[in-house]
C-alpha cells in the first residue's frame, strides 16, 4: 500500500468526502492505483508553482464557503489519530510534529475558504497544535502508543516508515513472551508479507489450523510438534491484526479470534489430558478440566470487569500491569508444558499449569473485587 493510498483512506475513514490531489504543472505523476474502493471521491489538478511555501498554493482550490479543509503533503506517514484530532479543533490550525518547531515546519493545515489567504508571514498568530496534544491511547491497540506524523522524503525514509508502521501496530502486549519475544518475529513476518496479495483473514485461518493439529498431536503424545505448532498459533494470532492494522484492512474471522483462542486452547489441555489418562487415568482428565475450568473462570472475572469499570484489570495499577506478565495465560501455560516436555515429565507440567491457573484465577478476582469496592 502506497503513502498515498493510506492517507485516503485514513480521509474516508474520519468521513471526508473528497480530496483535491494538487501537483506542479509540468509534473509526471505516477499511476494512481487504488486496489480497493473508497467511499471518498478525489481529482488530480495540476497547478503552477513556485517557491517554498506550500500555503501558497491555498488560493487556487476553489473551496465553497464554510468548507472545511485538510492540507498535507502526500508523502505523509500519518496516525489516524493526528488526524481526528486536528479535525476536532477550529479552523484554521496546524499540527507540528513537536511545539517546539519553526512555524514553517507545520505538517497539516485545518483551514476554511475563508482562510485561503494564509501563508508563511501569518502562521505566527493561528492556532497550532503538537503531537504532544494527541491522545497516547489507540483504541484499536487496547493501549497506549506514541503518535507520528512524519514526512517520508527519501527511500531510508521509507524503510524507516514501514518499521515505525508495523511497530505501532502492536497491540498492549499481555504476558512476558508476548512483549520480548512474539513483536521481533511477528515485525519480520508482516514486514515480508505486507506487500503480497496475502490477507488478515488468511493469517487467521492457518493460525486456526495450526491450533486444530496442535490439538490432534497433543492427543496422539506428539508433544514437541504439538507445541512448535500450538507456538506458531499464537504468533499467527497476532501477525493477523497486525497486517490488517499496517494495512488497514479488516479482519472478518480475526473479530471472532477470542471465542476461536478459547475453543482451541482449551481444546489443548484437554487432548494432553486424554493422552495422559492412558497412565495416570481419570486423574489426567480432572486436571485438564480443572484448567479450563479456571481459564473460563478468569475470562468471566476479566470480561464482567471490564463491562463495569470500562477498562481492564490490568490497566488499573502497577501491581496489575505486573502481574500480567507473568499471570496464567496461554502462552504461559504452553512454555510450563514445553519445560516438562524437555524433562520427560508432562503430566506434572499439567500439575504446575493447573496450579498457576488457580492462583491466577483467584489473584484476578480478589484485584477485581477491591478495585471495585475501593475505586
Amino acid at each position: 500500500m502506497t503513502l498515498f493510498e493510506r492517507n485516503l483512506r485514513y480521509l474516508d475513514t474520519v468521513n471526508v468526502e473528497s480530496a483535491v490531489i494538487i501537483y506542479p504543472k509540468g509534473e509526471i505523476i505516477p499511476a494512481l492505483d487504488i486496489p480497493r474502493p473508497l467511499d471518498l471521491y478525489f481529482r488530480l489538478r495540476e497547478i503552477e508553482f513556485s517557491g517554498d511555501d506550500p500555503l501558497r498554493i491555498l488560493p487556487e482550490i476553489a473551496l465553497e464557503n464554510n468548507r472545511e479543509l485538510f492540507l498535507f503533503n502526500a508523502n505523509l506517514l500519518l496516525d489516524i489519530r493526528v488526524l481526528e484530532t486536528l479535525g476536532n479543533q477550529m479552523p484554521p490550525c496546524f499540527m507540528y510534529e513537536s511545539s517546539e518547531d519553526e512555524i514553517s515546519s507545520w505538517r497539516m493545515g485545518l483551514v476554511r475558504a475563508k482562510d485561503m489567504t494564509v501563508n508563511i508571514n501569518t502562521l505566527k498568530g493561528i492556532a497550532r497544535l503538537s503531537l504532544d496534544d494527541v491522545s497516547f491511547y489507540a483504541p484499536e491497540l487496547r493501549g497506549e502508543a506514541t503518535p507520528f506524523c512524519t514526512l517520508i522524503e527519501s527511500k531510508q525514509g521509507l524503510v524507516s516508515g514501514w518499521k515505525v508502521l508495523i511497530q505501532k501496530a502492536q497491540k498492549r502486549q499481555g504476558d512476558l513472551i508476548e512483549k520480548y519475544v512474539h513483536p521481533k518475529i511477528q515485525n519480520w513476518i508482516v514486514r515480508k508479507i505486507c506487500n503480497t496479495p496475502v490477507t488478515p483473514n488468511q493469517i487467521s485461518l492457518f493460525a486456526i489450523i495450526f491450533a486444530v493439529i496442535a490439538a490432534i498431536l497433543f492427543y496422539q503424545g506428539n508433544l514437541f510438534f504439538a507445541y512448535f505448532l500450538a507456538f506458531s498459533a499464537t504468533l499467527l494470532d497476532g501477525v493477523d491484526g497486525k497486517l490488517a492494522r499496517t494495512k488497514l484492512m479488516t479482519s472478518k474471522v480475526g473479530e471472532l479470534e477470542h471465542i476461536f483462542d478459547y475453543f482451541y486452547e482449551n481444546s489443548w489441555y484437554l487432548a494432553l489430558a486424554a493422552n495422559m489418562a492412558q497412565t495416570h487415568d481419570s486423574v489426567a482428565w480432572i486436571v485438564g478440566l480443572s484448567i479450563t475450568t479456571c481459564d473460563t473462570c478468569d475470562k468471566i472475572v476479566s470480561a464482567l470487569f471490564k463491562k463495569v469499570k470500562g477498562k481492564t484489570l490490568d490497566e488499573m495499577g502497577g501491581f496489575d500491569r505486573i502481574f500480567r506478565l507473568i499471570g496464567g495465560r496461554r502462552s504461559i501455560y504452553l512454555h510450563i508444558l514445553l519445560m516438562s516436555f524437555i524433562i520427560n515429565l508432562p503430566f506434572s507440567g499439567m500439575i504446575a499449569t493447573l496450579v498457576w491457573a488457580g492462583i491466577t484465577v483467584v489473584i484476578h478476582t480478589g484485584r477485581a473485587a477491591y478495585h471495585l469496592l475501593y475505586h
